[in-house]
């Protein structure tokens, strides 16, 4: 303990100090320094923080014995809030595009091998979903209309997704459409 010079709590708190001390005991019987603020005894709020601050093992016992009702608890929760979680994040990558630009820009620096295993991946269900029986001429189709829309700043977006949930599409001309970013984003793998 740093050694403070006997000091009324009024000085102390006139001066700024954060702590002072006085040399006489607390109700404890404590001879220590005081908090300024309160003018609590730092010895006493040691032993109530550790009177209330339970070891991590207590809160392990607790969580094994009653495992399978936390977990009922998360999920009730999670499910009672999940659709205004959603909307709430929603609107605030609405409203605050540089951020999730920002946010995601890191995420794809940060995790490059997902990025491009996602990219590979990407690419190979592409050239799977293109059929064998497509003719050259409605390969050049597909190029100019990804040149079209790239002059036309859109995005080319499969009408039927090439990886749906329920329906898969082929990467053919008359399943191919130009979106703007938002519009391409906001249908995402559905088809509509």
């Amino acid at each position: 303990m740093t050694d403070y010079a006997r000091l009324e709590r009024s000085v102390a708190y006139k001066k700024g100090d954060m702590y002072y001390f006085t040399g006489r005991g607390c109700k404890r019987g404590h001879i220590a320094k005081r908090r300024t603020t309160n003018g609590s005894c730092i010895e006493c709020e040691r032993e109530n923080d550790r009177k209330r601050i339970r070891p991590i093992t207590y809160y392990k016992s607790k969580y094994r014995e009653n495992r399978e009702r936390y977990r009922r608890y998360r999920k009730t929760a999670y499910n009672k809030y999940r659709e205004k979680r959603i909307q709430e994040t929603i609107q605030w990558q609405k409203d605050n595009p540089e951020k999730v630009n920002i946010k995601n820009s890191r995420w794809r620096k940060k995790n490059s091998g997902k990025v491009n295993a996602q990219t590979i991946r990407y690419r190979t269900r592409k050239s799977r979903a293109e059929p064998s029986w497509l003719t050259e001429k409605q390969r050049i189709e597909i190029r100019e209309i990804y040149i079209k829309a790239v002059e036309m700043n859109l995005e080319v977006d499969h009408i039927i997704p090439l990886k749906g949930r329920n329906i898969c599409g082929l990467h053919v001309p008359w399943n191919l459409q130009m979106l703007t970013k938002s519009e391409n984003c906001s249908k995402g793998n559905k088809y509509v």
